[in-house]
């Protein structure tokens, strides 16, 4: 199913938004097999989506970024790059989530920066997650554009981030276990500037160990 595609003389084209949500969004379809009556049906099916463009929402000029978010009712695979950035003239970046409720991979790139803004806000769900003096996925988190990358939320192993490295994020940054969230590592978030937030979440269990 073809959703975006390049015509000759076009530098790049961008996803269908309607029909893209049409798809994604558990609504009841219409449809019809070649030369047949139409009928209605409830997707059941893996929608995968391949392509080259970047889903974006920049300003072009002085302006507030936009809102990017990457949802599904069950598995999200995300490995990519999104940017929502504010207007190199003035305001601040946007918002980007990238949410799945019962599997998630964010292997990808996340830029809400703003240059004469502030920065804006993202939110990363994985399922389980430990935060820990010395995590096995400190090498997937990076400070300049505050990308998090998180463990597949079909395997059994929790996610493991040291705190120092969640610490060094800027701008305003949630994290949000879907399941169960530890904290073993002292915290201190000394990066937000005013009008940022820190907020971190458990959907089912959330365990203190540090301040």
């Amino acid at each position: 199913m073809v959703v975006a595609r390049t015509l000759p003389g076009e530098s790049h084209a961008s996803f269908d938004a309607s029909k893209v949500k049409l798809l994604t969004g558990g609504d009841r379809l219409t449809a019809r097999h070649m030369r047949e009556d139409f009928f209605v049906f409830r997707p059941t099916h893996t929608l995968v989506m391949l392509s080259n463009y970047k889903p974006e929402a920049d300003a072009t000029d002085a302006g507030n970024g936009g809102t990017v978010v990457v949802l599904s009712k069950e598995q999200t695979i995300f490995r990519g790059s999104i940017s929502a950035k504010g207007g190199p003239n003035g305001g601040n970046g946007g918002f980007v989530e990238v949410s799945g409720n019962t599997g998630y991979v964010f292997d990808g790139k996340v830029d809400v920066s703003a240059p004469k803004g502030k920065q804006g806000s993202i939110l990363l769900e994985p399922r389980d997650l430990d935060i820990v003096a010395a995590g096995a996925n400190d090498g997937d988190v990076g400070s300049t554009i505050n990308g998090l990358k998180f463990d597949d939320n079909t395997e059994a192993a929790d996610s493991t981030v040291s705190g120092s490295a969640l610490t060094a994020l800027t701008g305003s940054v949630t994290i949000q276990a879907s399941r169960d969230l530890k904290v073993d590592d002292a915290l201190s978030f000394t990066n937000q500037t005013a009008g940022n937030n820190v907020t971190i979440q458990a959907g089912r269990g959330l365990t203190g160990n540090q301040a």
